[in-house]
Formats: structure tokens, C-alpha cells, sequence
């Protein structure tokens, strides 16, 4: 945790709070921890996370919960599928490797059955030439 963050965790809450010396304390600068107290302004990473993300933290969460409950009922989603999610919640298009990013983030939330491949077995009955043979 940086120092500017523990100073802010302090004095949250505060109603007469000493800038000064609580940024002394935590060595921070005073006027930035007036700023982020008063909500003026706010993180480097905060502002990169909303600029420069495709989705919200919420609709992330939504996104995984949504995933897992596919998987759970049998439908694990592919790669496609989780892409045209993520148009549908952001209306605009994801850049070409925004799903790959992303499975990989959430990897430790994500159900194990997400992503799997279609076993030999399925894949082979599943081709062309099966079927030709079959309707021939």
C-alpha cells in the first residue's frame, strides 16, 4: 500500500483533519492528500483503469459470474461467445486479443470447464466426412 493510500485510510472519515501533519507522518505530499480527501482528484491508476479499460470493474465481475454459470449448466462458453458478451455490455468492439487478456486476469475465478477443448472422441464424430459417409 503506497503511503498516500495509508494517509487516506486515516482520515477518511475525519471532520477537522491537519493535512500537514498527517502527510508528514506517512511522507506524502499535503495539497495532493487535500485533493484525493476532498475527491479533486484521483490515482494515476484509477484514471488508466477507466480510460483505458474495456469494461468496469462491476461488469468484469458480471462477465465471470456470467461464464461460470454457463459452465456450470453444462454450456461452457468459447472464446467467441465471450467476445460478443463483451460487445453486448460495452457496445463497441473489443481489440483482437481483449478475450485472451482477459480469460487470463480472471483465470482464478474462472470455472475450470471454461475454454476446454471438445474432446478427440466428439471432435471426430463431428466432422465433415463422417457426416458425407452417413448420408451417402
Amino acid at each position: 500500500m503506497k503511503p498516500i493510500d495509508k494517509a487516506l485510510a486515516l482520515i477518511y472519515g475525519q471532520k477537522d483533519v491537519n493535512y500537514t501533519a498527517v502527510a508528514d507522518e506517512f511522507g506524502c505530499n499535503q495539497s495532493t492528500l487535500s485533493r484525493r480527501h476532498r475527491g479533486v482528484t484521483t490515482s494515476r491508476e484509477n484514471i488508466i483503469a477507466i480510460h483505458h479499460s474495456l469494461l468496469l470493474k462491476a461488469q468484469q465481475n458480471e462477465l465471470v459470474n456470467y461464464i461460470n454459470r454457463l459452465s456450470n449448466k453444462g454450456i461452457p462458453p468459447t472464446i467467441l461467445v465471450v467476445r460478443l458478451l463483451a460487445i453486448d455490455i460495452c457496445k463497441t468492439r473489443p481489440g483482437k486479443c481483449w478475450t485472451w487478456r482477459f480469460v487470463k486476469a480472471y483465470s482464478d475465478y474462472l470455472d475450470y470447464s471454461f475454454l476446454r477443448n471438445i474432446d478427440l472422441a466428439r471432435r471426430k464424430a463431428d466432422s465433415l466426412e463422417v457426416y458425407r459417409v452417413w448420408f451417402e
